[in-house]
């Protein structure tokens, strides 16, 4: 202990804190990622995550054209809407607890049945080879709900690293698949993936954050959102089993974790478009499928 705390004094902190943050990284590359886990491969140099939110539709037109140039990655029941199957998506995404039968932060049973109902019902009808990434928590569940000859179950991390490595740590751990951008949003579980894979550029469709949009509270002092799914009946009230300070706090999260996924991107070299031009996300630069970006204007507290 004392020779180290003389070998402490004597190198330059720089040496120092670069020595502590390999011992770091060594270690937690150490924990091995599952064995069920697959990093995927991009096959074009583009790819693109169709997301939920309504202005998907708005670009169904220029999706649909750019199929030839780009992969396709959808989220959810993104794949219920027959002009997103007919894209056959490469790779498919879910990771929140509900379509697994985990009912403590969401609603009733017959809600959450109801779901996993829909989503077997729309993963029946594949007819493509397609990888469905689940988080490892869950990869026996999604094989008994979600098995079927057409689709390759892979589980996959959706935990952050620890906040107290180095930003060049949490990279590398990344980097070796133990460890995603977070889990408060699927999307940033289909971005992970898309930038582990190897693709140039990633656009971004229907990552509008219309939940946040429709937010309301009732004379019952229930929180409540309107459904603005593209896929999904819209207008309808989806009561939240949660308040709203922990509603507030949750998209405080995400809205940290989307920033957290575009500093990794940047390091990565990658660039992240959003097509949604009205999306309430500001992490990454807006602009029209294909098309050069606006300029990045965002203001940041740093």
């Amino acid at each position: 202990m004392i020779l180290k705390k003389v070998v402490k004094q004597i190198l330059p902190y720089g040496i120092v804190k670069l020595y502590s943050s390999h011992r770091q990284t060594e270690y937690y590359k150490s924990l091995a990622p599952s064995a069920f886990w697959i990093q995927p491969h991009a096959e074009h140099e583009e790819c693109v995550i169709i997301a939920s939110g309504p202005s998907a539709v708005q670009n169904r037109q220029m999706i649909q054209a750019y199929s030839q140039k780009a992969d396709f990655f959808s989220v959810n029941r993104s794949l219920t809407a027959h002009w997103v199957s007919e894209l056959q998506p490469k790779i498919h995404v879910i990771q929140d607890p509900v379509y697994f039968g985990k009912t403590k932060h969401f609603h009733t049973p017959a809600f959450v049945k109801n779901i996993i109902s829909d989503t077997q019902n729309m993963l029946s009808k594949i007819t493509w080879g397609l990888k469905l990434y689940v988080p490892e928590y869950a990869y026996k569940k999604a094989t008994e709900l979600y098995g079927t000859k057409n689709i390759s179950l892979v589980a996959f991390p959706i935990a952050p690293p620890p906040e107290n490595l180095e930003r060049t740590t949490k990279f590398q751990l990344m980097d070796s698949g133990l460890y995603n951008c977070g889990s408060y949003n699927v999307v940033l579980g289909a971005l992970y993936l898309a930038m582990i894979a190897g693709y140039k550029t990633i656009w971004l469709v229907g990552v509008d954050a219309s939940t946040m949009l429709s937010i309301n509270v009732d004379q019952h002092c229930r929180t409540f959102t309107k459904i603005m799914h593209f896929h999904d009946d819209a207008g309808e009230k989806d009561f939240l089993d949660m308040d709203m300070e922990t509603f507030l706090r949750n998209s405080y999260i995400a809205a940290k974790e989307f920033n957290f996924a575009s500093e990794y991107a940047s390091y990565k070299g990658i660039r992240v478009i959003n097509t949604s031009l009205d999306s309430l996300r500001d992490s990454f630069p807006k602009g029209c499928l294909g098309e050069e970006p606006y300029e990045f204007l965002r203001k940041t507290n740093e």
